[in-house]
């Protein structure tokens, strides 16, 4: 089901030609909730985004937390922040752990252990 997920976003990507080069998605972490029932996992993908037709693409980082019954997604939330503009030629090398902390607290790969203290 996740490539069945990771999938439909890159051609829902293809289809707005916005990304020119984008990573597959890669499991950050997977919370399991409900006991059992549900899990939550923290995505992560980097890719170079062009914006418009003509500009320079832009390095970026996206965090995705899918929500999953079974392994059907039923809630997915997402934030995405720019990187350095030198990061366009290592965007495939970009450890999760590097930009951790631009991120909001529960798009952070530290999350899990963060929410369990509350």
């Amino acid at each position: 089901m996740a490539l069945l997920v990771t999938l439909f976003l890159m051609i829902a990507c293809i289809l707005v030609n916005r990304v020119r080069r984008v990573r597959a998605c890669q499991v950050v972490c997977s919370v399991p909730a409900f006991g059992g029932l549900m899990r939550c996992e923290l995505r992560r993908r980097t890719l170079l985004d062009t914006g418009a037709p003509g500009a320079y693409p832009t390095p970026r980082e996206e965090r995705l937390r899918v929500w999953l019954i079974g392994a059907v997604p039923v809630h997915v939330s997402g934030l995405s922040i720019g990187l350095p503009m030198w990061f366009d030629a290592r965007i495939d090398k970009v450890d999760a752990t590097e930009f951790d902390g631009c991120f909001r607290p529960e798009f952070r790969a530290a999350w899990p252990m963060a929410s369990s203290r509350h």
